[in-house]
């Protein structure tokens, strides 16, 4: 097989797998950016896919990378929707902002928050999932809301 008919058998393949996947509901981006993906990984590979499977190889590669993304999708919207309702949870009468300090704060320190303010879990629970002492997990809670009380204080200023 020559280069250039190796070319117009993959971009002939991908065409019918970004229109499988619209399909399937995935947006337009979606689906080129998972088409590329799957091509990168075809590229990449150190096997050599003989033409008659070179399809199938595409096909399936790209509905593995829609399916990891939409789970991937879903954790987070599972995870914004914690982040929401610890917000509600938060609303101040009076007072800084506390989003733009929750903002402010890195992904571990929300966790924590959102494993005891969200979840309400309880100290014993969360030393457990995060494979630590009772008292390392109460000092860090110490420390983050010192934290965003200092964040706040300082965005009241």
């Amino acid at each position: 097989m020559q280069l250039e008919e190796y070319e117009t058998l993959i971009r002939r393949i991908t065409q019918e797998v970004y229109f499988y996947l619209q399909k399937l509901g995935a947006p337009a981006a979606d689906a080129q950016d998972i088409v590329q993906d799957a091509f990168v990984r075809l590229i990449e590979t150190e096997q050599i896919i003989p033409e008659a499977k070179i399809r199938a190889w595409i096909y399936r590669s790209s509905i593995r990378l829609w399916i990891d993304r939409t789970r991937r999708n879903q954790r987070y919207q599972v995870v914004l929707r914690d982040y929401q309702t610890l917000l509600g949870d938060w609303q101040l009468t009076s007072g800084p902002d506390l989003d733009t300090a929750l903002l402010q704060l890195d992904d571990a320190a929300m966790f924590r928050l959102t494993l005891r303010y969200v979840q309400q879990l309880s100290i014993k629970q969360m030393a457990q999932i995060l494979g630590e002492s009772d008292s390392k997990v109460k000092v860090d809670l110490f420390r983050i809301r010192q934290q965003l009380k200092q964040i706040m204080e300082a965005n009241n200023e």
